[in-house]
Parts: structure tokens; C-alpha cells; sequence
């Protein structure tokens, strides 16, 4: 499994794209992958940029904000910074996915940094307008991957095309009909900032005066997760983005993440992604 690394990534930073204004949105990663044998980024959230993610082949589940969605084929999923997001591929022959980070973004109807009204439902199902934007958005994968001046300028000005056609598509999003429990809301708030520490569910509910049972009812109810689950994918997912972007030892990064046993969180991280954390590093790096 070593040999074959069927997931590239090509990361960017702002100065990257010639010509481009202050004032306007870059691109900080485009991935297209065929995630069928694993590897996916689960669990995470990006602070600093937003995600257009595009279902190319395949269907799963996806959690945005707490909240669970079915994915279909063409289906594109719309995650603003700052929310966590994860990912659940059905077992299927294919499942390859579009994946575009963009940072800087300012669209006038918006706070800055949004893609899309935290209000209205994220997940635009396929259309001829979200068949456009994989167009576009697979072009601007073919030439960020060739490189150049002149390729890295015209990935930038398809990038400004792609922010166009978003605000226009969004327009007509429905606003999401479902509120998150207040409870749930806290307390995954609570875990996003504690994953690190030796958090128990019962010591959880203590925070928030509740019994271990009602907290645990409310949050499978809201998430589709369990809080052990959640526990686990938010290290996990923490876990992948240190081994992607950071030099820290695969040591330092389990006991940060909440793995106080090396040996548990090399099992666990295995399962759950399919590689090992030296294996999925050297995955990560090699694509970059």
C-alpha cells in the first residue's frame, strides 16, 4: 500500500498566484483523490479558510456542524471556516472526491471568510450550475497541478470565476429547518477545546450539570454520533492535520491528541484511516 498514493494534495500560500489583488480570495489546497482504499480526512475543522467539497464518484454521509447528511454522486457540500466537518464514504467501488480550500474570501451578502450563510442548508444537490462548478473547479486542479506562471495565473482567475458562480447558486439555498440543541452545541464546543485532556463523558456532564444519560441520549440524537465516537474521530482528525502540516514527533502528536498510550493511537489511528501514522505522514508529504 506504500507504493501507491492515489491522493494528491498541493498546497498554496497567498504570494503563490501572479497578479493577484489584495483584496481577492487564493486558493490554499485543491485535492482530487480516489479515497477507495481510505485515507480520508476525517473528523476537523479548518480556522483560517472555507471548503468547496465536490462528490465526483460514489455516496456516503457527511457531518457539518452537528448536523448529518446523505451524499450523492455530483452532490457539492459548502463548509465555512470554522466548522467541523467529517466524512463517511459507503462502501462502494468508487469513491473519489474534489476538494478546494479558499481563503480571503469576501462575498458582500456574507461575514468575511463565509462561502455560504451559516443559516441555509450546506449541501447543494447536483444541478447544472454545481455541474459547472466541478468543471470549473477540475480545471483549476489540472493546471495548479502543471505549475508555472503562467498555469498559477489562470488558476487564479478560475478561482474568481468559481466565486462568482457560488454567489449566484447560493441565492436560492433554503434555510435549514433544523436547530441544534443548545446542550449539544456546548458541549461540542467543550470537546473541541478539551480533546487534548483526559475527558470522560461523566466528567462532561458535570460541566454542565446534567446527568451522563441525558447528555449522552441528547448528543447521539443531534450528532448521529455517540460521545465516545466523537471523542475519538476529533483526535483522530487533529491527529492527521498535525502529521500533514508539522514536524512533531508521531509521540508528541498522540499525547497532544488526547493518546496517552503510543501503542493504542497507532491501532486506532490504522483502523480508522487504513495506513499508519508513518505511513499516512510519509502519504501526505510525498503528495505535497
Amino acid at each position: 500500500m506504500e507504493e501507491v498514493f492515489r491522493n494528491p494534495l498541493l498546497m498554496f500560500h497567498k504570494s503563490d498566484f501572479p497578479g493577484r489583488r489584495d483584496t481577492e480570495p487564493w486558493m490554499v489546497h485543491i485535492a482530487e483523490a480516489d479515497w477507495t482504499q481510505g485515507h480520508y480526512q476525517i473528523l476537523h475543522r479548518h480556522e483560517d479558510f472555507s471548503e468547496i467539497f465536490i462528490l465526483l464518484e460514489g455516496n456516503g454521509k457527511y457531518t457539518i456542524g452537528g448536523r448529518l447528511y446523505e451524499l450523492q454522486q455530483g452532490d457539492v457540500v459548502l463548509c465555512n471556516q470554522g466548522v467541523m466537518h467529517d466524512e463517511f464514504p459507503a462502501k462502494c467501488d468508487s469513491y473519489r472526491t474534489l476538494a478546494v480550500g479558499i481563503a480571503g474570501l469576501y462575498i458582500p451578502e456574507l461575514k468575511p471568510g463565509l462561502l455560504i450563510d451559516p443559516s441555509c442548508t450546506p449541501v447543494l444537490r447536483r444541478s447544472e450550475q454545481t455541474e459547472e462548478l466541478k468543471e470549473l473547479c477540475a480545471m483549476m486542479a489540472k493546471y495548479a497541478a502543471a505549475g508555472g506562471t503562467r498555469n498559477l495565473r489562470f488558476t487564479h482567475k478560475l478561482l474568481l470565476a468559481v466565486v462568482e458562480l457560488l454567489r449566484t447558486i447560493v441565492r436560492s439555498v433554503e434555510v435549514s429547518s433544523k436547530e441544534i440543541d443548545p446542550l449539544c452545541v456546548s458541549v461540542e464546543q467543550y470537546l473541541n477545546e478539551h480533546f487534548g485532556e483526559n475527558v470522560t463523558l461523566e466528567e462532561t456532564a458535570k460541566q454542565f450539570f446534567v446527568s451522563s444519560w441525558h447528555l449522552s441520549r441528547v448528543f447521539k440524537k443531534e450528532t448521529s454520533y455517540n460521545f465516545k465516537q466523537y471523542l475519538l474521530r476529533l483526535r483522530l482528525g487533529e491527529a492527521q492535520m498535525r502529521l500533514s502540516s508539522t514536524e512533531d514527533s508521531i509521540a508528541e502528536i498522540s499525547r497532544d491528541c488526547g493518546f496517552h498510550d503510543p501503542a493504542y493511537f497507532t491501532r486506532m489511528f490504522t483502523r480508522y484511516i487504513g495506513l499508519s501514522p508513518r505511513c499516512y505522514r510519509k502519504m501526505r508529504l510525498k503528495s505535497h
